[in-house]
């Protein structure tokens, strides 16, 4: 392992332990609170590329079939536990939903297909989680690298936690250059596919990579390790897909 991958083989072998590297959201199999859900990553449904890729992996069984996902609902808008929101989209929620029954929000199925419902907070289900993120083999430019990704979407940095699961992701898979994720930054503010938004965090990014060259949000190594830096959409790139 290089120098570049900045973690010890033990740490990616813990990671792929903790994580397990195959694709595709990870149903629990116990019951809990919302609040007491044990993701490393709660999975967002926050775009249709989202609530598909998390269908893809349930069963239709019916309708008393509930699975709590991340995000909470106040007034009009969705905050999710990494600290970005974004306004209700409707298309996400069956008819006559959001019903205002509480801030939760689960995932449904009914009236033969999966769709997200508000629900009151103080009851036990089952949740989904995200599996670690997967980095593409082929480069692609910005435009459609989260159309080339098998979840329909590229990964989200959003803080710390997002950041290091990247890391860990590169490290496994030995990606040497730099790797497209998710979001357009404008001055202070990274908005997502799907329309949920972040202020950006100086942390996550190389310095001065905050004021960048472009809009476009690539993870890429220097003397800092692997951060993020705001560059121009064009250049052929390795991606960083959700798992």
């Amino acid at each position: 392992m290089g120098q570049r991958d900045k973690l010890s083989a033990a740490d990616v072998l813990l990671a792929n332990l903790i994580y397990n590297c195959s694709a595709g959201p990870k149903v629990s199999t116990e019951s809990t609170f919302q609040a007491d859900t044990q993701c490393v990553s709660p999975y967002k449904v926050n775009s249709q590329a989202s609530l598909m890729w998390a269908s893809s992996v349930l069963p239709d069984v019916g309708d008393t079939e509930e699975y709590w996902v991340d995000g909470n609902i106040t007034n009009n808008y969705i905050w999710f536990s990494d600290g970005s929101e974004m306004v209700v989209e409707s298309t996400l929620f069956h008819l006559n939903e959001p019903s205002g029954r509480g801030h939760c929000i689960q995932l449904r199925f009914k009236n033969g297909y999966w769709a997200l419902e508000d629900n009151s907070c103080n009851h036990k289900q089952k949740y989904i989680c995200s599996a670690m993120p997967v980095i593409s083999s082929d480069m692609e430019v910005f435009e459609f690298a989260h159309i080339m990704c098998s979840s329909g979407s590229l990964y989200q940095i959003t803080d710390l936690a997002t950041l290091e699961r990247a890391q860990v992701a590169i490290a496994t898979n030995g990606i040497d250059g730099k790797v497209w994720v998710d979001g357009h930054k404008d001055n202070n503010t990274i908005t997502f596919t799907g329309g949920s938004t972040i202020a950006a965090n100086p942390a996550l990014f190389h310095q001065n990579g905050n004021n960048g060259s472009g809009s476009c949000l690539i993870l890429e190594f220097s003397i800092d390790g692997w951060k993020l830096n705001a560059v121009k959409c064009d250049s052929f790139e390795h991606y960083l897909c959700v798992g």
